[in-house]
């Protein structure tokens, strides 16, 4: 299931799954994005940052990013128009004031 679910989210950005491209995963988790990726081949591999709240998890982020920041969603300490792609999945209803 997995599998099949990783190979969705690529079709889905493939576009953006390129080389030089930089994408963020909004509310990483342990893994996220960076563990789809991985299963991506090198001429498609994007440079990927993860995003999320807890600590804990972006200890074991760090193994699948280009880079991993500690933020919330609400007040992200990064510059605007800098992604070529944003993936936010299961983060919305974390979200206050939506």
């Amino acid at each position: 299931m997995a599998y099949l679910y990783s190979r969705f989210l690529i079709s889905i950005f493939e576009g953006f799954l390129r080389v030089g491209k930089l994408t963020l995963d909004m509310g990483c988790g342990k893994e996220g994005l960076g563990v789809i990726v991985k299963t991506v081949p090198e001429n498609l591999k994007p440079l990927i940052i993860g995003v999320d709240l807890e600590l804990s998890m972006l200890k074991s982020a760090r193994l699948f990013y280009n880079d991993v920041v500690l933020a919330s969603a609400n007040y992200l300490p990064l510059r605007d128009k800098v992604f070529d792609a944003v993936l936010v999945i299961k983060v919305t209803e974390h979200l206050s004031g939506i």
